[in-house]
């Protein structure tokens, strides 16, 4: 039962079953999360983790404010950047820069700071 059926129950004594939302799914043990995780990755895909931590240092036993490395942290997975930010790492330079970096290597281009942005993707699929 989600946090807000909980309340309901208690404000109304009436149990109501509704759909989880969003807010709902990310409860640690809420069913939904306990089901993606235990699920295997599909053969053929590759994954990559973008994890931030707070603090400077190793990232074992940090958080970003919200979610542990150890959480986080995914076995098997073709690279894994840590970056210094709190959850919303999204608009992080180091965060952008490794997706542009991944975007770049499911392209087939080696790409590091110096690589050059291509006007169009069908044009960067063609470069020898």
């Amino acid at each position: 039962m989600s946090g807000l059926n909980e309340l309901e129950t208690r404000n109304t004594g009436i149990r109501r079953e509704a759909v989880p939302t969003a807010v709902d799914a990310m409860w640690p043990g809420h069913r939904f999360l306990r089901t993606l995780s235990a699920s295997p990755i599909a053969p053929g895909v590759t994954m990559h983790s973008i994890i931030p931590v707070k603090n400077e240092g190793l990232p074992r036993g940090q958080d970003d404010g919200v979610v542990k490395y150890e959480s986080a942290h995914l076995e098997g997975v073709a690279s894994e950047k840590i970056v210094h930010s709190t959850h919303s790492t999204q608009s992080t330079p180091a965060t952008i820069l490794e997706v542009r970096r991944i975007l770049y290597e499911h392209l087939g281009i080696p790409c590091g700071l110096e690589c050059e942005v291509p006007e169009r993707v069908d044009a960067a699929t063609t470069r020898p």
